[in-house]
């Protein structure tokens, strides 16, 4: 996971003229590694950025209400 979490930084930080999309999906990618540290704080935190980039990511609504049934927070997904 650390090594995904250093690629998906590398690629957010030079890549701020992306497509709104192409930059939810780095924030997605980046939250699935931080879910496999088992940091869902910073998880749910990195899908709140891709759900504000892209309101429409199917992927980002659903890995966030995962993690919020997994972490005893079911009103919350």
């Amino acid at each position: 996971p650390d090594a995904r979490i250093a690629a998906c930084n590398i690629a957010i930080e030079s890549r701020p003229d992306a497509s709104a999309t192409d930059r939810a999906a780095l924030f997605i990618s980046r939250a699935e590694a931080y879910d496999d540290k088992g940091d869902v704080d910073r998880a749910i935190a990195d899908l709140n950025k891709a759900i504000e980039l892209d309101p429409n990511s199917v992927v980002a609504f659903e890995n966030r209400g995962t993690l919020f049934v997994r972490s005893g927070k079911p009103d919350r997904a």
